[in-house]
C-alpha cells in the first residue's frame, strides 16, 4: 500500500528547467521505440548508451510510457494545434511540452538517489553525473515524520502552469491497515418525499432489531446547518442499548433516546411489483415476524 505526498518546490530554476528538456525527449524515445515492438530492456539499454542523463532516470522515463496507447501526443492536442497556427513559438512549445521529471526510490539506496530530500528539507535534484541542484521544499507538517522514516521513496516534479514552481509529488510505501471489522447489522431504508422508514435487521439471519420513521417535514424549512445536523444525528445516533439490547435512535435531537415502536410502510411488495399501502401495517419492536420484503430495498450498512 502506497501513500502519496503533496509538496511544492517555489520558483523555477533554469538548470531543472534544461533537465526537464532531456527527461521529455527520453520519454518520447522510450515510447517510439515501445511502438517498434522493442522490449523493455532492449529500450532501456539503447537510451542508456545515447543519453547523457543517469541511469536511473531512463528506467523512470519507460515507467511513465509503458502503459500508453498508441498515437499519443505529448504535451496535449491543444498544445500542438497552437504551435501549428503559430500562437506560440517554438520555444514556448518545447517548455510546456517537457514539464515532467519522475525518479523511482529503491529500498537499497535508502531512499531516492537522483531525487532525494535531505535531512534539512531541500530536495536534492540530480542533473548530471556528481551534479546536484538543492532547492527548499514545502511538505506539509503532518507529513514530515512519514516521509523522514520511509525506506525508499518515488518523487514526481511537475512545472505548474502558471511557472510559479514545481508541484512536487512524493509516494512512500505505508503498512496495510487493520482488518476493519464488518458491520454486524443491516438497515434498510424506503426513502420517500416527506419521511423515510428505516428498519434494521441482523446481518446473518435478517432477524428484525428495530424499525420506524424519520419525518422530513423538520428539515424541510430548516437553515443548511440545521439540516446537516439533523441528517447527522439520525445517521449517528442509532445505537445498541445495553440494558435490554433494543435498538433505539434519536430523531428529535434530544437529549434522550427514543425507542420507536411502530413503524408505518408506506409500500408493500406483492407479485405485481412495490404499490401503496392502503392500511400500513404495525409492529412492535423486537417483533419476531417482521417481513422484510415488505420493505422496497434501499440497503446501507452500518455498524451498530
Amino acid at each position: 500500500m502506497k501513500l502519496t505526498i503533496p509538496a511544492y518546490v517555489r520558483g523555477l530554476h533554469p538548470e531543472v528547467e534544461q533537465f526537464m528538456h532531456k527527461f521529455g525527449n527520453c520519454r518520447r524515445r522510450a515510447y517510439n521505440m515501445k511502438k517498434k515492438d522493442m522490449d523493455r530492456l532492449s529500450i532501456i539499454r539503447h537510451l542508456r548508451e545515447d543519453s547523457d542523463i543517469p541511469a536511473r532516470y531512463v528506467s523512470a522515463a519507460y515507467d511513465t510510457i509503458k502503459a500508453l496507447p498508441s498515437h499519443v501526443t505529448f504535451g496535449g492536442l491543444e498544445l500542438q494545434r497552437l504551435r501549428e497556427t503559430g500562437k506560440i513559438t517554438r520555444e514556448e512549445y518545447h517548455r510546456r511540452r517537457n514539464r515532467l521529471l519522475v525518479c523511482r526510490g529503491e529500498a537499497s539506496q535508502k531512499g531516492n538517489l537522483c531525487l532525494r530530500v535531505e535531512e534539512d528539507g531541500k530536495l536534492r535534484i540530480t542533473i548530471a553525473q556528481r551534479q546536484w541542484v538543492s532547492l527548499p521544499l514545502f511538505v506539509p507538517e503532518k507529513y514530515r515524520l512519514r516521509l523522514a522514516e520511509a525506506p525508499y521513496y518515488t518523487v514526481a516534479l511537475k512545472r505548474r502552469d502558471d511557472c510559479s514552481g514545481y508541484d512536487v509529488r512524493i509516494t512512500v510505501p505505508v503498512e496495510e491497515p487493520a482488518t476493519v471489522n464488518e458491520p454486524e447489522r443491516v438497515m434498510s431504508l424506503d426513502i420517500n418525499s416527506g419521511h423515510v422508514d428505516f428498519a434494521v435487521t441482523e446481518k446473518v439471519n435478517l432477524k428484525p432489531v428495530a424499525f420506524g420513521r424519520f419525518n422530513c417535514s423538520t428539515i424541510l424549512d430548516a437553515r443548511k446547518a440545521e439540516k446537516r445536523y439533523t441528517s447527522f444525528t439520525f445517521l449517528r445516533s442509532v445505537h445498541a442499548n445495553e440494558e435490554d439490547g433494543i435498538l433505539s435512535m434519536w430523531l428529535d435531537g434530544g437529549s434522550e433516546p427514543t425507542v420507536l415502536h411502530q413503524a408505518h410502510v408506506g409500500l408493500v411488495h406483492n407479485e405485481a411489483g412495490l404499490l401503496p399501502a392502503e392500511a400500513p401495517p404495525q409492529h412492535k419492536v423486537g417483533a419476531g415476524d417482521f417481513n422484510m420484503m415488505s420493505l422496497p430495498i434501499h440497503i446501507l450498512q452500518v455498524k451498530v
